[in-house]
Parts: structure tokens; sequence; C-alpha cells
């Protein structure tokens, strides 16, 4: 992106009409590794707190969805019995 607004700033005299730029989205390796580091902090906050306060708590600091980290957190539960 960097790269491109310099380019664009350099030529805006010669530039004309619209430009679309597409962005590619979050590759699944970065996601995955995002569920890893929530499933950690979710299996320590478990052993400290709440199933609703460790849910809240991680989904508000890895920005997901409530009930993806639920689902999430129901899974370690299930697996430590």
């Amino acid at each position: 992106m960097n790269d491109l607004l310099i380019k664009f700033r350099k030529e805006k005299h010669n530039l004309k009409g619209e430009f679309v730029i597409i962005i590619e989205g979050v590759e699944q390796e970065q996601k995955n590794s995002s569920n890893m580091e929530a499933e950690n902090a979710l299996r320590i906050m478990l052993n400290e707190l709440s199933l609703n306060q460790s849910v809240k708590l991680v989904s508000q600091i890895f920005k997901m969805k409530k009930n993806e980290i639920y689902n999430l957190a129901l899974g370690i539960k299930n697996n430590d019995k």
C-alpha cells in the first residue's frame, strides 16, 4: 500500500480516471495463529475465572465473536474432563 501511495503521489499529474485497488484478505495461517493464541489465553483464564468472564475477556482481547470463543471454551472444558 505504501508503494502505491508513493507512486500515485509522484505521478498525480499523469493519472486520470478511476482506480480500483484490490486488497487480499487475511490468510488462513494468520487466522489459525490468532485462534491458537486465543485458545491459550482462554485455557489460562478458565483456570481462574468463570466460563462467561473468560469468554467475554478473550473475545474483547482478540476481537473475535463471543459464540466462537464460547464454542472453543466448551471444547476445552470437554477435553479436560
